[in-house]
């Protein structure tokens, strides 16, 4: 059975790969105020985020109807079951992921602080 856990992963994303994560169309090219945003989120992550990764894979899982049930722990999505199914799948890897918490407060700071008067002046400051 293989189980990963990495607490510093590679987070070297491609600029084309970065501008499809931020919900642009393939060949997009950021310039302007997008580029400036995108590459002080790069910075402050640089900085202070703190990424993990861990993945196990199993091999003792049911499958449903209504979905999937790994250690005793119920997924319900008919469609990860029918996948499963008609793959014949005979283990699975559970993943999870984190950006770190730092991402969800500082997501939260500037979420709390934009607001059609506060936009100007937050570009004064050095922050988005």
């Amino acid at each position: 059975m293989i189980e990963l856990t990495d607490t510093v992963p590679d987070l070297n994303v491609q600029p084309a790969e970065y501008a499809r994560l931020l919900g642009y169309p393939r060949g997009w090219v950021m310039e302007g105020r997008p580029l400036e945003l995108a590459e002080w989120a790069r910075a402050w992550y640089t900085r202070h985020g703190r990424a993990w990764v861990w993945a196990r894979q199993v091999t003792a899982f049911e499958l449903t109807q209504h979905g999937v049930c790994i250690d005793c722990a119920v997924f319900t999505s008919a469609r990860l079951a029918k996948t499963l199914g008609d793959a014949g799948a005979h283990t699975v890897v559970l993943v999870a992921v984190s950006a770190g918490p730092e991402v969800v407060e500082e997501s939260q700071k500037l979420g709390a602080k934009r607001s059609p008067t506060n936009i100007s002046s937050s570009r004064s400051s050095g922050r988005p």
